[in-house]
C-alpha cells in the first residue's frame, strides 16, 4: 500500500514538474526549482551538427522529492535510477526537452532521445544526462546557431550560469566563435519569473 501511495504521488509531482499546460501548473504554483545545465555540440566527420549532450543537475529539494521512499540499496540503485530516467524522459519528451535549436532564426527538428541516464551525486542531487540528436545533421559553416532553454510555466529556473557550459566538438570550434550567453525575461506566473536562456554560436 504504501509503495502504491509512493508511486501515485510520485506520478502526479512529476506531472506537475515536467507537463507544460497552463492547467496542470496552475494547481502546482507552489513547486519551484533549479536546474544547473551544462551541454556539448556533437558533430560528424564532415563537421556538421549531428545532437546536443545535456547534463542538468537537479537541486537537492526536487532531488530528495523525487527520490523519496526509494529503494538505493546497492544491489537495487541502478534499476531504481534507471526507472526514474525513464519517467522523466517521458514527460520531458512532450514539452520537447525544454530546448530548443534554431540555425538563422529556422527551428532545427530533434529525433527522440534514446541514450540517457540519472545518476545521483555525492550531494544527493540527481544529475540527467542524454543526447538530443537532430533528425538530420546540419551544416553550422556560414550560419548562426541558437540553442534556447526554457520552461514556459515558469515552475523550473534552468540556467547555464555562464557561457561556458556549453562547449563545442573540435571541428566546430574551427568553425565558430565562442559560445555567447543572453538570458530573457519573458513574464511572471505565479509570482515565478519565466526566464529563457539563449546560446548563439556564431559561425559566419
Amino acid at each position: 500500500m504504501k509503495k502504491k501511495r509512493l508511486t501515485i504521488i510520485y506520478r502526479l509531482l512529476l506531472a506537475t514538474l515536467l507537463l507544460s499546460t497552463t492547467q496542470v501548473f496552475a494547481a502546482g504554483a507552489a513547486f519551484h526549482y533549479q536546474l544547473d545545465l551544462n551541454a556539448h555540440l556533437l558533430s560528424d566527420e564532415q563537421g556538421r551538427l549531428t545532437a546536443i549532450e545535456m547534463h542538468w543537475l537537479y537541486d537537492k529539494a526536487l532531488s530528495d522529492t523525487l527520490m523519496d521512499g526509494e529503494d538505493l540499496s546497492a544491489t537495487k540503485r541502478d534499476s531504481t535510477l534507471k526507472r526514474r530516467a525513464a519517467d522523466i524522459l517521458e514527460g520531458l519528451q512532450g514539452v520537447q526537452y525544454f530546448t530548443k535549436a534554431l540555425k538563422d532564426q529556422h527551428p532545427i527538428s530533434f529525433a527522440p532521445v534514446t541514450q540517457y541516464s540519472l545518476a545521483l551525486t555525492k550531494e544527493s542531487r540527481l544529475q540527467l544526462s542524454m543526447v538530443l540528436p537532430l533528425t538530420q545533421a546540419e551544416a553550422l559553416n556560414g550560419h548562426v546557431l541558437q540553442v534556447i532553454v526554457s520552461d514556459a510555466s515558469a515552475v523550473g529556473l534552468a540556467t547555464f550560469v555562464t557561457r561556458d557550459q556549453l562547449t563545442l566538438s573540435d571541428s566546430l570550434q574551427a568553425q565558430c566563435q565562442a559560445p555567447k550567453l543572453t538570458q530573457s525575461q519573458l513574464g511572471v506566473i505565479d509570482q515565478h519569473t519565466v526566464i529563457s536562456e539563449t546560446m548563439l554560436i556564431d559561425c559566419r
